[in-house]
C-alpha cells in the first residue's frame, strides 16, 4: 500500500482486508449480503468480472502488449484486462488486486508513486470515465512515461455523476486533442467490451482506444 492518506482509504474499504478467504461461495455470498456495504460491492463487482466473456477489447489488448518491451505499468489496473505478468498494477480495489496477474500495488492512479519518466509504457484501460479528474490522470499518465514511451487508452465514456464531476468530462476529441498537444502518434480505433451481470444481462461497451507513441524530441513541461 502507498497511500497518502492511508487513514481516509481504510474507512470505506477496511473490511475487503479483513475479510476471510476460506469459506465456500454460498456462505461468503450470504454474509457478504447480510453486511452489506463495501462487501456486498466487492461480491457483485467479482461476479461481473468473473461472468463476463473475454471480448475484442482483450483481443487487442494482448495484441498491442505483446508488442511492447521494457517496464510496463496500468494504472487502475482492476483485475487486469490481460494475463501478462509483467506488468505491474495500481489500483484503490483491494479484491482487484488480489486477481491481478503481475505485481500490484495499492496506490491512487491520480497520486501515483513513482517518479515521472520511469516507465516505457503506461496502461489506462477503460479508467478514464472512473475517476475523479480524468484530465489529471492523462497528465500523470503522460509524465510517467520515458521519451519515446508508449501510451494505451481505452475507455467507452459512459460517464457517472457520482464518481466523475459532470465538470470534468472528457469528449473522445479532448483526449485525442491532448495526445496530439503532446506530441504523441496516435492509432485511434474502436473495440467492444462486454460485461454480464446477470444470466439474461449483458451490457455492450463501444471503446474508444487509443495507441500513442511519444516522439523522442518532445521536451517534457
Amino acid at each position: 500500500m502507498v497511500l497518502r492518506d492511508l487513514d481516509s482509504w481504510l474507512q470505506s474499504e477496511a473490511p475487503t482486508i479483513l475479510r476471510r478467504r476460506d469459506l465456500d461461495q454460498p456462505l461468503d455470498d450470504f454474509l457478504a449480503h447480510g453486511a452489506g456495504g463495501v462487501l456486498w460491492r466487492d461480491q457483485q463487482r467479482m461476479k461481473v468480472y468473473a461472468n463476463s466473456p473475454k471480448s475484442d477489447l482483450h483481443t487487442w489488448l494482448s495484441q498491442v502488449l505483446a508488442d511492447l518491451d521494457g517496464d510496463l505499468l496500468e494504472l487502475g489496473c482492476g483485475i487486469g484486462a490481460h494475463d501478462d505478468t509483467r506488468v505491474v498494477g495500481i489500483d484503490l480495489h483491494w479484491s482487484s488486486l488480489l486477481r491481478f496477474p503481475g505485481r500490484a500495488i495499492l496506490a491512487d492512479a491520480l497520486d501515483p508513486p513513482f517518479s515521472g519518466s520511469t516507465f516505457d509504457a503506461v496502461l489506462a484501460i477503460n479508467l478514464l470515465d472512473s475517476c475523479r479528474d480524468p484530465f489529471l490522470l492523462l497528465q500523470q499518465a503522460d509524465a510517467l512515461l520515458r521519451p519515446g514511451g508508449t501510451l494505451v487508452l481505452s475507455s467507452p465514456f459512459h460517464w457517472r455523476d457520482e464518481i466523475t464531476p459532470p465538470r470534468n468530462w472528457l469528449s473522445p476529441e479532448q483526449v485525442q486533442e491532448f495526445l496530439l498537444a503532446r506530441g504523441y502518434h496516435c492509432q485511434k480505433a474502436q473495440h467492444d467490451w462486454i460485461l454480464q451481470s446477470g444470466s439474461r444481462t449483458t451490457t455492450l461497451h463501444r471503446c474508444v482506444t487509443w495507441i500513442g507513441r511519444r516522439q523522442d524530441s518532445v521536451l517534457q513541461r
